[in-house]
C-alpha cells in the first residue's frame, strides 16, 4: 500500500514537471515571435536618381579670328550694307543666346574700320553682350534713314545671316540712341510679335506720326527711355512729349531723367542699365 502511495506521488511529480516545462517552453516560444516580428526590417525600394543631361556645346571659335576670349566678331555684308556682328565664342544648345539689334544715330555708319569711334562703340557693345550669351547685332541701315521701313528690313536681314550660321533663341531685343530710335520703334510697329523688349538712349522721335493703335502694340512690347535734361541735339522734351503720348493711349512707358547729362553721355555708358532693363527685370 506504501509502495503504491510513493508511485502516486512520483507520477505527480512528474505530471507537474512536465507542464512547468510545457509552459515555459510555450512562453519561450512567443518571446521568439515577438522578437521576430519586431526585428522584422521592411524592404527598402530604391530611390531612383535623376542624371543632368551633358549640355551640348557648340564651339564658333573657328569661324572668325577677331574678338576676344568669350566671343568673335563678324563684320558680313547684307547687300548694300555693312553689318557688325558680335557672338558668343561658345553656346550650349539648350540655352542659345538672344540676339540685341542696335539702331545707330545720324551721321554714324557701321563700318569695318575699328578705329573709328562709332565702330569702337559697337565693339563695347558687342563684348557686354557676347560675354553675357548674348549676340549683338548692327546694320548699316542705308546711314541717315530717320525711321524708315528700309532699316528694318536692314536689320532684319543680318538677323537672318546670323540664324543661319549659328544657334540663337528666337528672342530679339531692340535698342535704339537718338535717330536710331525711330527705326527701332519702327521695328516693334512692324513687327510686334518678334521683340520682347525695346530701350531707347536719348531718342529722335516724331511722335505726331504714330497712330493710336500702333502705340497700344508697346503694351506687349515694354519700352525704356533714357534721357538727359541737359541734351541739345535732342531735346528733353521729345521724351517728355512720347511719355504723354503712351499716357493718353493708356500705355506705360519707362523713362529715366539724367539730370545735367548731354546727347553723347548716353549710348554705352548705360550698356549695364539696358541689360538689366532686358534680360532681369520682370
Amino acid at each position: 500500500m506504501r509502495f503504491i502511495n510513493w508511485l502516486a506521488v512520483f507520477l505527480c511529480l512528474i505530471a507537474v514537471g512536465i507542464g512547468i516545462n510545457s509552459y515555459f517552453t510555450a512562453e519561450a516560444n512567443k518571446a521568439e515571435d515577438k522578437q521576430l516580428t519586431v526585428t522584422a526590417t521592411p524592404e527598402i525600394t530604391p530611390i531612383p536618381t535623376t542624371v543632368a543631361p551633358t549640355p551640348i556645346l557648340i564651339d564658333y571659335s573657328g569661324t572668325s579670328h577677331i574678338g576676344g576670349e568669350h566671343y568673335i566678331e563678324l563684320s558680313p555684308k547684307i547687300g548694300t550694307e555693312q553689318g557688325y556682328v558680335a557672338f558668343p565664342k561658345t553656346v550650349d544648345e539648350a540655352n542659345p543666346p538672344a540676339i540685341v539689334v542696335y539702331y545707330h544715330g545720324s551721321a554714324q555708319k557701321i563700318t569695318t574700320n575699328f578705329k573709328e569711334d562709332v565702330m569702337k562703340n559697337m565693339r563695347k557693345y558687342g563684348e557686354y553682350f557676347a560675354n553675357r550669351n548674348i549676340a549683338f547685332v548692327a546694320s548699316n541701315q542705308h546711314g541717315d534713314n530717320w525711321g524708315n521701313k528700309v532699316a528694318v528690313e536692314d536689320t532684319r536681314a543680318l538677323v537672318a545671316w546670323v540664324r543661319k550660321r549659328y544657334v540663337t533663341s528666337p528672342t530679339i531685343y531692340v535698342l535704339g540712341f537718338s535717330m536710331g530710335g525711330m527705326p527701332a520703334m519702327r521695328h516693334v510697329i512692324m513687327y510686334p510679335k518678334e521683340v520682347s523688349r525695346i530701350a531707347l538712349l536719348a531718342p529722335a522721335q516724331q511722335v505726331e506720326t504714330y497712330i493710336a493703335a500702333q502705340i497700344k502694340m508697346f503694351r506687349n512690347v515694354p519700352l525704356k527711355v533714357w534721357h538727359g535734361t541737359a541734351d541739345v541735339n535732342v531735346p528733353y522734351w521729345v521724351t517728355e512729349e512720347l511719355q504723354t503720348y503712351f499716357k493718353k493711349n493708356n500705355t506705360p512707358v519707362v523713362v529715366v531723367t539724367l539730370k545735367g547729362k548731354v546727347h553723347w553721355d548716353v549710348d554705352t555708358e548705360y550698356m549695364k542699365d539696358v541689360y538689366e532693363w532686358f534680360v532681369l527685370t520682370n
